[in-house]
């Protein structure tokens, strides 16, 4: 309508004065084609126009209007919000953002053609309620009677600067006087040839902050100024490291300029055009050349297929003939990233059927010329074009990007421009995927990585020390080069060569001294770095010389173990293996720091798959090492979710692990795939950290004692969004159980606690290597990892908030998730994910994690309407055969497919799988120690559970733990100690009645008990085999003698006082004897001397032995007595 009205009033501007220019301007604007703003004042003297303005408004409005012009924005506002009850809404139609993202950019889930759609019909009911009409024009008449004569596009009028162009030309001017300001304060800090100073950069930094203001321009333009052209200078971003930066937000642009319509509108032509080509090509019974239809397919995979990548546009037709395959019915062309990365390209309906074209008349064999390709692309651009285009591709892209910004959500167009690098599913995984079986071994492709390696990784677990000394460190580097000097003279051995035989030397050589040399954490795992490049080479080349094997170890060895000493391997999380290697890096010289720091990259990625350490990011450390980190593309691969329940299912079913470590190990597992944790986050857990709630569960991420999250963002608190079965609430019950019990007496209690009671955690390595080995063996795929559980949990976020099936899996959302996650009142559901997956940015949310965003693409196409002609002509049919598929059945609709192929990867169902023979390298978790037993009654004492389900909840023998009940229950009875109230569990009468005393026990008595315990454990592990006869008789001696109601041991005998005596030196308890009338007597006196024993006399005494009371220096007797029970109850299984 306004359009019109500019036409007339242009036609009636040079009816008036044919020859102003006014009137071809306005002419021009109507046409889209003039720099002038859409709203203007029309001058009195109608020979210009002036600009409308909030001070030109006021003007013109002030009889009628004294109320601030702005406020109409907020009648807008207020109206809109009250209609829609969407404040979100709001912000877009005023064009406001909160944060940094935009609300229509390359994170919104929404289309701008969508989300404008759901405003409209609010915005108009709202303005019409509140009395808004359509005004009718004010011109007379509507016919067009004078058409103003339109200028060349060559004529030298000068143009106006407005709207985004001059608010364009604003900022252009803001950063000139920016850089003004950095030139001045830069070179009054460092004149010429002056070399970088800390200091003065800061007081740099320090200027801009204050200065940049005052002149009016940005604070971040000027700070980014000076550390861009720092990281120029020789030294600079050493220099920029050891300043406090200044924290740049990047807010992210508007996704539209002054030309988005008019891109939209060409995009569109050409869609019309294109259809049209078809359309003419049927009619005419054309037969395409071979290049043509790859550039047929082309063209419409960027209008209709959303491709918005040059680069992936040009891949496409290399491509197609060969990539293209058919699985369970659709149909996809893989479009090869490099580095082993593809991404998959679903087709669109127009390119589906000029596919099907192709494969119905192209011949096997062809090969795709891409000289003639680019020929047939640019040939026909010309002709749905109108003009001649020099970069086809790139103009394709162009189109694609145009249409992508206001039909299709920020977060997928971003990914099909290849902004952000999301990547699909290998093939061979894609097919494991999609058919629900194993992939063969061999058919997973692998490339030249550890995943397919059987690795040696000692453990590096708490019974290694995790420290080592500037010493030690010398010692290892010594011992690693004698080692290496004595394989490299191998004697001959068959035929194998110089070079194979040193390896195999130095390698038997590594595996023995870890076992025998006592390194601590971090010179076993370079051992076992060097073991692997002995045998399994590195990711570019399997078989290395030995004189490089010897280079990269010692060269790593050298560097790394200085920077790291004093520091707990066992604890270090990514961020600390970041700074570490960034210490080596920085501390080498210039000329092979590079080298350095590739060889640690090297080594990180063996300790990756060993040790299920995190990926880090390198940036910073190959820019102190002066080279650049290569852009690569994630590790992509799922778990399903009838793999994870396979795989779930093994753990629970294995009884040689035990209850505890069977619940620990699938609780790993849970928590990787519900939660999407990290291994060593989930690792962390402590039992405090998990907060369950019947179906409600929320976990705490946060720094602790046993490392610290990958970043700040790793801070953070999550819902469980999917539903557990009930295979996984007895898992948790159990584990959670088990924690519950450890909490109260420990209110640090890990949840992942090597033992009951203990602060030190499970294995890493151990648990890693066999959770990794037995997804292997469930999905047939060597390159999954633990991983992978959490790309899968991020994957199905995403493709839930779109509420697209993917396939693979089968999980259904709680209520609650749906509500806090993915509905509308999130507004930016791919944030809630981020903050879930512990990302400080959603590009890596979707970079590195997503791997479904080539089917949510499907969901945004265009269909255009295609004529029958046009359908024949791009599937290479009769038009008849077209007409004749509409009449008959749906199920003949289709018609005969063409010979498209399905992937060439062999599967096969799922098979069984077991990991008894992963248990070997497991340690023995379940011999008893005193600290063990000590817990063990506690909890028979407290829980009233049967025996062997206590036991196995703590990782003990069964047989064993019966066997100590009964013999702890019998010295309480004979001695009279009831601390533990073990005949109270009995359903013996007599052993019932006989407890009858009843003494506490108190937490931080038991803390000190155990401490006690322990370090009785360990000196009657270094006694002899005489020696541990000798205290396991006095213990039996204490049993028969004791009296718990006197705390005293009544002895007749002089065996049984030497017996006592022994005891009471090894437990550091004195003794004082209680003698009788009958007993008080020289020979006794003498006995008592000969062991240095005090005695009191009592003639109300009527015992005719000797009463010996132990009193425990260290804390009450009752202590005493309860350490002898647990000895007496323990020791003699040992023995």
């Amino acid at each position: 309508m306004y359009s019109a009205y500019l036409r007339l009033l242009a036609s009636k501007l040079s009816a008036k004065a044919p020859a102003s220019g006014l009137a071809s301007q306005i002419w021009m604007l109507a046409e889209g084609g003039t720099p002038m703003p859409l709203f203007f004042y029309l001058r009195e003297s109608e020979d210009g126009w002036d600009r409308v303005t909030p001070s030109a408004l006021a003007l013109r409005w002030q009889d009628r209007w004294r109320i601030p012009i702005n406020l109409l924005r907020h009648v807008t506002a207020n109206t809109l919000l009250h209609a829609s009850q969407r404040a979100d809404w709001v912000s877009i139609q005023l064009g406001h953002t909160d944060g940094i993202d935009h609300p229509l950019g390359s994170t919104s889930t929404s289309s701008v053609l969508e989300t404008l759609a759901k405003i409209r019909p609010f915005l108009n009911e709202g303005l019409k309620i509140a009395g808004w009409t359509v005004v009718p024009s004010p011109l007379d008449g509507a016919r067009i009677r004078h058409r103003p004569e339109i200028p060349s596009k060559t004529a030298a009028a000068e143009k106006s600067v407005f709207g985004a162009q001059r608010r364009e030309a604003e900022r252009n001017q803001k950063k000139s006087t920016a850089a003004q300001l950095f030139r001045a304060l830069w070179q009054e800090r460092f004149p010429s040839g002056s070399p970088l100073d800390v200091d003065a950069v800061q007081q740099i930094v320090e200027q801009i902050v204050a200065e940049a203001p005052k002149r009016g321009v940005s604070v971040n333009w000027g700070l980014q100024l000076l550390y861009r052209y720092l990281r120029t200078r020789s030294g600079g971003l050493a220099t920029l490291r050891r300043v406090s930066r200044v924290r740049l937000i990047d807010v992210e642009p508007s996704p539209f300029n002054a030309d988005t319509l008019e891109s939209y509108q060409a995009t569109q032509r050409a869609r019309i055009a294109f259809t049209g080509y078809l359309t003419e090509q049927g009619k005419k019974g054309a037969q395409p050349d071979f290049h043509v239809r790859v550039a047929e397919i082309v063209v419409s995979a960027a209008l209709f297929g959303g491709l918005a990548n040059a680069a992936r546009l040009k891949c496409l037709g290399d491509v197609v003939h060969g990539n293209t395959y058919r699985l369970h019915g659709h149909e996809f062309v893989d479009l090869p990233l490099g580095q082993g990365a593809v991404f998959r390209w679903f087709p669109d309906q127009v390119s589906q059927r000029l596919i099907h074209g192709l494969f119905r008349a192209a011949a096997p064999g062809l090969v795709i010329r891409k000289a003639a390709l680019e020929k047939a692309i640019k040939s026909l651009l010309n002709g749905i074009g109108g003009s001649a285009i020099n970069c086809p591709f790139e103009w394709l892209a162009k189109s694609s990007r145009a249409a992508a910004v206001l039909e299709i959500p920020g977060f997928v167009a971003s990914c099909l421009s290849g902004d952000v690098p999301a990547v699909s599913l290998p093939l061979p995984q894609w097919v494991r995927v999609v058919t629900g079986r194993q992939l063969v071994p061999d058919e997973a492709l692998p490339e030249i990585s550890n995943a397919n390696l059987e690795l040696w990784s000692p453990s590096t677990s708490q019974a290694r020390k995790q420290r080592h000394t500037e010493g030690e460190s010398r010692a290892f580097l010594y011992e690693l080069r004698g080692l290496i000097s004595k394989a490299r003279h191998a004697e001959r051995a068959g035929n194998l060569s110089a070079r194979k035989r040193s390896k195999r030397m130095l390698s038997d050589l590594l595996q023995k001294a870890s076992i025998d040399s006592g390194w601590s954490a971090l010179p076993v795992m370079l051992a076992a770095w060097t073991v692997h490049l002995c045998q399994h080479g590195t990711r570019s080349k399997r078989d290395l010389a030995f004189a490089t094997v010897e280079k990269y170890a010692v060269l790593v060895s050298s560097r790394l173990l200085p920077v790291s000493t004093h520091l707990d391997v066992g604890s270090l999380d990514e961020v600390a293996y970041e700074e570490l290697y960034l210490r080596a890096v920085e501390r080498e010289k210039p000329e092979r720091r590079f080298e350095l720091a590739c060889r640690l990259s090297e080594m990180h990625a063996f300790l990756r798959e060993a040790y299920l350490l995190e990926d880090l990011d390198w940036s910073a450390i190959m820019a102190a090492a002066g080279g650049v980190a290569q852009p690569g593309f994630a590790d992509a691969n799922l778990v399903t979710s009838a793999e994870y329940r396979r795989a779930l299912a093994v753990i629970t079913a294995e009884a040689t692990l035990g209850d505890r470590r069977r619940w620990q190990y699938a609780g790993l597992l849970i928590f990787g795939f519900r939660f999407g944790l990290r291994f060593g986050e989930a690792l962390r857990l402590a039992y405090t950290d998990v907060q369950r709630d019947g179906e409600c569960v929320y976990v705490w991420v946060h720094n602790a004692m046993y490392g610290e999250v990958k970043s700040p963002a790793g801070v953070r608190v999550l819902l469980l969004t999917e539903r557990l079965d009930p295979l996984e609430q007895q898992v948790l019950d159990r584990l959670l159980a088990a924690g519950e019990a450890d909490f109260s007496e420990n209110p640090g209690a890990m949840l992942m606690a090597d033992r009951s009671g203990s602060q030190d955690l499970l294995d890493r390595a151990e648990a890693g290597r066999l959770l990794n080995d037995l997804l292997r063996r469930v999905t047939g795929d060597r390159r999954t990892r633990f991983h992978h559980l959490r790309h899968g949990w991020v994957t199905r976020a995403v493709a839930a908030q779109a509420v697209l099936p993917i396939p693979g899996f089968s999980e259904h959302l709680s209520d609650k998730a749906e509500s806090e996650l993915f509905g509308d009142a999130a507004g930016f559901p791919l944030r809630s994910i981020a903050v879930a997956a512990g990302h400080a940015s959603e590009r890596t949310t979707l970079g590195s994690y997503t791997h479904c965003v080539d089917q949510l693409a499907t969901l945004y196409r265009t269909v255009p309407q295609l004529s029958d002609h046009a359908k024949a002509y791009a599937e290479q049919v009769a038009s008849a055969t077209i007409r004749t598929r509409r009449r008959t059945t749906r199920r003949s609709s289709e018609g005969r497919l063409p010979p498209i192929p399905e992937p060439a990867i062999s599967t096969q169902l799922p098979q069984d799988v077991t990991i008894a023979d992963l248990l070997g390298s497991l340690p023995d978790m379940r011999r008893p120690r005193l600290i063990d037993v000590d817990m063990l009654l506690r909890r028979f004492r407290n829980s009233g559970q049967p025996i062997e389900f206590i036991a196995e909840n703590l990782g003990l023998d069964k047989a064993a733990s019966s066997s100590i009940l009964r013999k702890a229950r019998a010295v309480e009875m004979r001695t009279g100690y009831d601390g533990y109230r073990l005949a109270t569990q009995s359903d013996d009468p007599l052993a019932l009645a006989s407890s009858s005393q009843q003494v506490d026990q108190y937490r931080r008595e038991t803390d000190v008990l155990s401490i006690r315990l322990m370090e009785i454990q360990k000196r009657f592990s270094v006694m002899t085999a005489s020696e541990q006869t000798v205290l396991v008789d006095a213990l039996a001696v204490w049993v028969e003698t004791a009296n718990a109601a006197q705390w005293t041991c009544d002895v007749m005998q002089g065996e049984q006082l030497r017996a006592i005596t022994d005891l009471a030196k090894f437990m550091g308890a004195e003794i004082v004897a209680t003698l009788s009338k009958k007993t008080d007597t020289e020979a006794v006196h003498i006995l008592l001397r000969r062991y240095s024993i005090s005695w009191v006399v009592r003639n109300s005494s009527n015992f005719s032995g000797i009463g010996l009371k132990l009193s425990n220096l260290n804390g009450p007797n009752r202590a005493l007595w309860r350490a002898l029970l647990v000895m007496a109850a323990t020791l003699e299984l040992d023995n």
